[in-house]
């Protein structure tokens, strides 16, 4: 299925957001790594967004996606004040 324009829209605003924040806020949780995001999915509805990370210059992959979880309602909470204004859900 094709996405709408308006979820083309967030998703890009979402990933050059997330985007930031892994590149200069949370440069030291990211020990070293270098993490972009690849790609941002959206509902139809626009509750929910995909991320996908892309990690280079890391040995453990797994262990650095488990830091990046435990640590997602900082990064949760980092977007939301960048996007809070513009998206009704975050």
């Amino acid at each position: 299925m094709k996405e709408s324009t308006r979820q083309l829209k967030y998703a890009k605003l979402i990933q050059k957001d997330l985007s930031d924040i892994f590149q200069r806020d949370k440069m030291g949780m990211l020990a070293g790594a270098f993490v972009t995001i690849a790609d941002v999915k959206m509902t139809p509805d626009l509750s929910i967004a995909t991320a996908y990370l892309s990690m280079l210059m890391v040995k453990d992959k797994e262990a650095l996606l488990n830091k990046i979880n435990d640590h997602k309602s900082e990064v949760r909470r980092d977007l939301g004040n960048k996007i809070g204004k513009q998206v009704r859900i975050v």
